[in-house]
């Protein structure tokens, strides 16, 4: 028990490494587990990300509920019922809210058409599966689904209000994740600072061409190789390369301790940076589930990663980053590369371009509030329900 794959699963029994294995979080991710491999369908498990939001939610004296999967513990609220008319619905987004919106609207009846900027599906969460390796796999059973069903996909297509004009739609879904602030931190400019924006680009091959003018010429090199062989589009590999080389230094300073600057403090940490995470609450990764939480900041501590927490971060410069302790006290933190893992909020420009184009406009998903996944997939299956 704990943690184990179905392939893992098999091969225990057939080594007689075990006589049965038990399945808890995954059966809470899909209770058509067992059915859906009797039935040579592995592809259409649900995966379970083992973000700990079912057993967090013990801590939290709440009751059970999954991160993937809304309707666990809500089965009969969250029913899949054939709809009783059939819209034309455009869905503006390929992450996680689009896709399982679009996803629960085609098994409803409604003809689904999904629009997605990028030249492929997934999203923010398909870069964070470089960070944190089991969002790889929601990425892939959703996309999975999207392509067994009805569902008209339109990649490399960025969605105008001209766009909807023409289209003319029953109902339009607006989720295009979240947006990132300009940071008013005095230096965020300078080459050595990068924004979740610039990783993006850097180690998951987005299109921000300003983090790309930020490296030297070598690393620009190795970059454009990697592209032109179409490394950043396989996560795993990509993955497997950051071990070898990053465009970051070995003393990285992460500006903002929540779930994201957490998760990339313990990548960082396996590819042997020194790492220091300073937070402006006296909460680190509040996001996160708490026994995932506990484990990941007894992990960074007990391998001297620094994290400090009430800190006022006044500026980066030659030195590193400047900031304000606890106490008041001015310090300077010494950094070779600083990631800025804040500033991220609601997306509404899209929105209020389209709103009144169509029957219905909605909004889900990061673009009208950081939800992250959970947050993301309840929207979407929510609304899937009431279109």
């Amino acid at each position: 028990v704990g943690r184990i794959e179905p392939d893992e699963a098999e091969a225990l029994l057939a080594r007689d490494g075990a006589d049965f294995v038990a399945m808890a979080r995954k059966l809470l991710a899909d209770p058509e587990l067992p059915n859906k491999l009797a039935n040579g369908r592995p592809e259409d498990v649900r995966p379970c990300i083992y973000c700990y939001t079912c057993v967090g939610n013990i801590f939290l004296n709440e009751s059970t509920s999954c991160a993937v999967n809304p309707a666990t513990g809500r089965e009969r609220e969250f029913a899949i019922e054939v709809a009783e008319t059939a819209k034309r619905l455009l869905v503006i987004g390929g992450g996680p809210a689009g896709m399982e919106v679009a996803r629960v609207a085609a098994l409803r009846g409604h003809c689904v058409t999904l629009c997605e900027r990028a030249n492929r599906l997934g999203g923010t969460l398909r870069f964070s599966s470089l960070v944190y390796p089991e969002n790889a796999r929601l990425v892939l059973w959703l996309e999975t689904q999207i392509r067994k069903l009805p569902v008209e996909l339109r990649l490399g297509t960025a969605v105008s209000a001209d766009f909807v004009e023409r289209f003319a739609p029953d109902a339009v879904v607006v989720a295009v994740g979240a947006a990132r602030s300009p940071s008013a931190i005095p230096g965020a400019d300078r080459s050595n600072v990068f924004d979740g924006d610039d990783l993006r680009a850097l180690l998951g091959g987005g299109d921000s061409e300003a983090a790309v003018h930020k490296l030297a010429w070598p690393q620009r090199a190795l970059l454009g190789a990697g592209r032109a062989l179409g490394l950043s589009q396989h996560f795993d590999l990509a993955r497997s390369l950051s071990r070898v080389w990053m465009p970051l230094g070995r003393r990285v300073a992460i500006v903002g301790g929540g779930l994201v600057g957490v998760e990339l403090a313990e990548f960082l940490l396996e590819r042997g940076r020194d790492v220091s995470v300073l937070e402006a609450s006296g909460n680190f990764a509040a996001q996160m589930a708490p026994p995932r939480r506990w484990r990941a900041l007894h992990h960074l501590r007990a391998h001297a990663v620094e994290l400090l927490s009430d800190v006022e971060v006044r500026g980066v410069d030659d030195e590193g980053v400047r900031y304000v302790d606890a106490e008041g006290v001015p310090r300077t933190l010494a950094a070779d590369s600083v990631i800025l893992a804040e500033g991220t909020g609601p997306n509404r420009e899209l929105l209020r371009a389209v709103e009144g184009l169509a029957p219905e406009v909605h909004a889900i998903g990061d673009c009208d509030g950081v939800g992250y996944i959970a947050g993301a997939i309840l929207d979407a299956a929510v609304l899937a329900r009431r279109l």
